[in-house]
């Protein structure tokens, strides 16, 4: 799951984060934890290893920026994509790319950690191979 905070609250939980010394993902799934009580409901929280992993794990582009990305796929499809848009398209297959590569890496660490096979643990979590535009 990937939320967005807005600007002024982010500046926020990062200052907040510093003064307790901790990572600001971290800090925020900690009061997230505190806030909906699940200490008490005996839900198991997550190690900073699998919470950083996790974390890696749903990286990707906002939303408007895939929007842009299959314009610009449907564009280049018609040949009707300009040079600046071509760019651009190359810069984001240059990005997915990346965050593809970061993210089965940190797929196999987790699952390496819990000791299951990366189809399972793709499985559990309701992952699906990239579909590649």
């Amino acid at each position: 799951m990937t939320i967005e905070i807005a600007g002024d609250l982010e500046l926020i939980l990062k200052a907040e984060a510093n003064k307790a010394g901790i990572d600001p993902v971290r800090y925020t799934q900690q009061l997230l934890r505190k806030s909906l009580g699940t200490e008490q409901t005996g839900i198991p929280s997550l190690s900073a290893e699998e919470a950083g992993l996790l974390n890696e794990i749903n990286q990707g582009l906002s939303s408007d920026e895939m929007d842009l990305y299959r314009i610009l796929i449907e564009k280049r499809q018609e040949e009707t994509i300009t040079e600046t848009e071509f760019e651009q398209l190359q810069g984001f297959t240059f990005r997915l790319e990346s965050i593809s590569v970061r993210r089965l890496e940190a797929l196999a660490k987790l699952a390496a950690l819990y000791r299951i096979p990366l189809a399972e643990l793709m499985a559990r979590l309701q992952i699906e191979p990239t579909n590649v535009l």
